[in-house]
């Protein structure tokens, strides 16, 4: 794991010193001090207090951006959102040039990736269209299996022609299973293979790979 160098006061000789420590980013806490250059990973979401004229940082794990964003340590107005303030480093991204000290304000889930994640998890995942059919039509084929597999039992129990018992479940358990459509996957997967072609001709461009099973069964 790579070490953070933090300032910490420590009482030396009854005065409080100033003295630079490497810990685990794990171990860091709101109100450190800690101290950034070119190369380092920011372990935590801290606010600049110092940093030498054109240090730059890579947010790319946090917005998508791969420009260089610069950083200084003038407080933005009150009409900036956080995520946009050059005074602030975030954790996950990357320190690309120069040296900064800065004071840690979130660390953990209360970063703002951590905020991310956290509601990103949070969000439940939309059931597709073919989803929802396919789930209807196996609950109808199962009500008509079970149907079919009662109706055989009556039927061979009411039968003039006395059969042992074991015959009698076999052919019920024969009828049931009778229902049970065999060709469903492969019939769903060709399906969507051929809708997929036709897409691909078409150039078409989709952000969520459920898109294509709806669009799919169109």
């Amino acid at each position: 794991t790579e070490l953070v160098c933090v300032h910490r006061n420590i009482f030396q000789g009854g005065r409080k010193v100033a003295q630079e420590q490497w810990i685990e980013p794990g171990d860091l806490v709101p109100g450190e001090l800690v101290v950034l250059e070119a190369g380092d990973k920011i372990p935590a979401d801290i606010r600049i207090v110092f940093c030498t004229e054109g240090a730059e940082v890579d947010n790319a794990a946090l917005t998508g951006e791969s420009l260089p964003e610069a950083r200084t340590v003038e407080v933005e107005g009150d009409g900036v959102a956080v995520h946009e303030a050059h005074n602030v480093c975030f954790f996950g991204t990357t320190v690309l040039k120069g040296r900064m000290k800065g004071i840690v304000f979130a660390t953990g889930d209360d970063t703002f990736l951590g905020q991310i994640n956290e509601t990103m998890t949070q969000c439940a995942r939309t059931r597709s269209t073919l989803e929802t059919q396919i789930e209807h039509f196996v609950h109808v084929i199962a009500y008509v299996a079970m149907a079919v597999g009662v109706l055989s039992l009556v039927a061979n129990l009411m039968s003039p022609v006395q059969r042992p018992i074991d015959l009698i479940l076999e052919n019920a358990a024969t009828a049931f299973f009778a229902q049970v459509p065999e060709g469903l996957l492969p019939t769903v997967t060709i399906s969507l293979m051929i809708a997929s072609t036709r897409m691909v001709k078409r150039k078409v461009l989709v952000r969520k790979i459920d898109a294509i099973e709806t669009l799919g069964c169109v």
